[in-house]
């Protein structure tokens, strides 16, 4: 998945230096990021993504979770956060459904809303105020059954978790979600449009409202198991060998002999009268 993100990167030319943090040794990563560090120990699983400054050679950095897919240049995203200590997608949340019913969690929290957004995308920049808002989101972690929102997978999931901290401390960026930045399809309607030969990425989603979604990063989500992400995987893997076994300029021995063909032929049809 990881490699995937990285070739359609390269695709669409995003020239964004990219890092990786894995606990996988494998040799093809070097070909596809610049950096590859460890996973930093004594943190939780999903609070990782926040690490990223504390094992790479970077001043702000661009979570992506691996399981997306880039159909867009990143340089709007960065243009947009650039500046702010910490920034997400999303919005304002006080009641429903999120890890918990909100009406009952955020009394407890001392808290009237909560910035809702998917972790699949997460900017942050190396500073005083972006390090208070970790340190508080790993507090909340260490306490986390003490808020009443739910575990996801079993384990301490991140997005609460920063949520409370961007709230509490009233430090960070929420992005409004139409800026489609990264977007899932969760809560597609129809079909989900998905070949990154066309540079297409479409799909109709039911969210709060119903809404066409064109997005630059497109995270996969619960649709990670949708043949249509897979199909596209197995075609970047594809360039990604067709490229290593054949140099620039190269042509097959049949568009050798169409081009030669189609030479001959124009030559006829524009030639010169005596």
């Amino acid at each position: 998945m990881a490699l995937g993100l990285a070739r359609s990167l390269a695709l669409v030319g995003d020239t964004t230096p990219r890092g990786l943090i894995t606990d996988m040794d494998d040799p093809r990563f070097g070909r596809w990021f610049q950096q590859i560090a460890r996973p930093p120990t004594g943190i939780p699983t999903y609070l990782q993504k926040l690490q990223a400054l504390q094992v790479l050679d970077a001043e702000s950095a661009l979570f992506i979770d691996a399981d997306s897919l880039a159909f867009g240049r990143l340089d709007p995203i960065w243009e947009t956060c650039s500046g702010s200590p910490v920034a997400v997608q999303g919005y304002r949340q006080s009641k429903g459904h999120w890890y918990g019913h909100l009406e009952e969690v955020l009394p407890g929290l001392g808290l009237e809303w909560l910035p809702r957004f998917n972790g699949g995308l997460i900017y942050y920049e190396r500073s005083d105020e972006f390090e208070k808002v970790r340190m508080e989101a790993a507090r909340v972690a260490a306490s986390y059954l003490e808020t009443g929102l739910e575990l996801f997978r079993g384990q301490v999931p991140d997005e609460p978790c920063l949520s409370i901290a961007m709230a509490r401390t009233e430090i960070g960026t929420l992005l409004p979600d139409e800026l489609d930045f990264m977007n899932t399809p969760v809560g597609l309607v129809g079909r989900l449009r998905l070949d990154v030969m066309k540079n297409e990425c479409l799909f109709l989603k039911r969210g709060r409202r119903m809404r066409l979604i064109r997005p630059i990063v497109f995270h996969a989500a619960k649709y990670v198991n949708n043949t249509a992400y897979w199909r596209q995987l197995a075609i970047l893997e594809w360039l990604d060998r067709y490229e290593q076994a054949h140099p620039y300029g190269y042509m097959s021995p049949t568009h050798k002999l169409r081009r030669s063909v189609e030479r001959r032929l124009l030559k006829w049809l524009f030639r010169k009268p005596l």
